[in-house]
């Protein structure tokens, strides 16, 4: 009976993988380009209005920004050696996030960090989406990321506060 049961599992995760991978989706992707098998889109990515940075352990949003506003900060201390797994979520007009394929090269991520005296950023080994948080000193910076599509900025955000604390 049991092995009946994960049998007939294992065929509807089957037919549930088959269906997404011809139906797909293609949410912030012009039409034309290809969505890869990681999930995501994978292609010109427009009309971005915002930003958010998601802690990926809690789920918990540290800051984002919404057209001009910006609301939170991120917020390390000095015991922590790295704030690890910040996921940086671009925002459509609609202020949904954009899922962008891992495993995509047409779009890349940068930033720049006022004073990396105060905090550093370096992204997330293997992970293209995750920066992490270096706090160096006690003190304020601020954080702006950009999306690249083959090579040029499609979107910068604006000053995200970075507050490092003993």
């Amino acid at each position: 009976m049991k092995s009946q049961r994960r049998s007939a599992d294992i065929v509807g995760m089957i037919a549930i993988a088959c269906g997404l991978a011809i139906g797909g989706c293609d949410q912030g992707a012009e039409p034309g380009h290809d969505h890869p098998p990681d999930g995501g889109t994978c292609g010109h990515v427009s009309s971005v209005s915002g930003v958010q940075f998601v802690d990926i352990h809690t789920g918990e949003t540290l800051a984002s920004q919404r057209s001009a506003a910006v609301t939170g900060e991120i917020h390390a201390t000095l015991q922590e050696v790295l704030l690890h797994g910040i996921e940086v979520k671009f925002l459509d007009t609609s202020f949904d996030p954009i899922e962008i394929a891992n495993d995509c090269e047409l779009n890349s991520l940068s930033w720049t960090v006022q004073d990396e005296t105060v905090a550093r950023v370096t992204q997330d080994p293997g992970l293209r989406w995750f920066i992490n948080v270096e706090p160096r000193r006690a003190g304020a910076t601020t954080l702006k990321v950009k999306i690249h599509h083959e090579g040029h900025a499609h979107f910068e955000s604006a000053a995200i506060p970075v507050l490092v604390t003993p």
